[in-house]
């Protein structure tokens, strides 16, 4: 878990799949699926705030 943690704000930020990934041992494939499921759990969370706050304010 603490690789992911550290891998996914590394890559948001611009650095190279390739390297990432040889740095860390882990395939670009399993980088990119990190990153993937990151952003998609980012996203749901946005949005369940939104209506969070529609509710309590509206």
């Amino acid at each position: 878990m603490r690789r992911k943690k550290e891998a996914v704000p590394r890559l948001r930020r611009g650095e190279e799949l390739d390297a990432l990934s040889r740095e860390l041992g882990v395939t670009a494939v399993v980088l990119s699926e990190w990153r993937e499921n990151f952003m998609a759990g980012a996203e749901a969370n946005l949005k369940s705030r939104s209506r969070q706050t529609m509710r309590c304010c509206s």
